[in-house]
């Protein structure tokens, strides 16, 4: 089960802000709260701060797909690397993880380079959440995270290693073998909402390229 990090949402600077809780997944309350989600199959030991915890997430998910070198990946604490104006985006954008993409829309990233020569191999993983209301029957209605499995049912992806000029569907954890046509290093990331009825304004919590 998920590990759910707790950090003070109004925090400033926030790379620096402490933890505030730490609890088992899939849910949790959130208010005025950012949730940073850890995997049950990433250790994480000691963080200090926000920063220092998405850094051990991610170095713990490298370490888990053995045989790959290089990670990039965004948390979305900002958005300096998501893409506002691509073809089909939809939805509420916010800073410190509060990205909703509505049914039917997408979510796409800005072009970031990786590292090293073009590879031939990727693995791709992206955490889906609701920021629901939950409402217990014992206490008071509040805003909770409820972690979703990233999915076909819920999102599908895309990624381009040429900047757009091909792109590969994929699936959370799986292997991509990418195409020589389409090798490069200048990646781009689209998430589409196919979530039916009832709709769900479903929010990205993060993204990686672990190759």
């Amino acid at each position: 089960m998920s590990a759910l990090y707790f950090v003070d949402l109004f925090a400033n600077p926030f790379t620096t802000t402490k933890i505030i809780d730490v609890l088992e997944g899939p849910s949790a309350y959130m208010t005025g709260t950012v949730v940073i989600r850890v995997p049950d199959y990433i250790s994480v030991q000691n963080p200090i701060d926000a920063s220092d915890l998405i850094t051990k997430k991610h170095l713990g998910m490298l370490a888990y797909y053995a045989g790959y070198a290089n990670i990039h990946f965004d948390d979305l604490m900002d958005l300096g690397d998501v893409d506002l104006t691509a073809p089909n985006v939809g939805g509420s954008f916010g800073e410190r993880n509060q990205i909703t993409v509505f049914a039917g829309q997408r979510f796409v990233s800005q072009m970031v380079g990786l590292v090293g020569p073009n590879p031939p191999q990727v693995i791709i993983t992206w955490e889906t959440y609701e920021a629901g209301v939950l409402d217990p029957s014992t206490d008071r209605t509040q805003q909770g995270y409820v972690e979703f499995p990233s999915t076909p049912s819920y999102f599908t992806c895309e990624v381009s290693f040429d900047n757009g000029g091909h792109f590969y569907p994929t699936t959370d954890g799986g292997l991509l073998n990418i195409p020589l046509i389409g090798q490069g290093t200048q990646f781009i990331i689209r998430l589409t909402n196919t979530s039916g009825f009832p709709i769900r304004l479903l929010r990205v919590g993060s993204w990686a390229v672990i190759y």
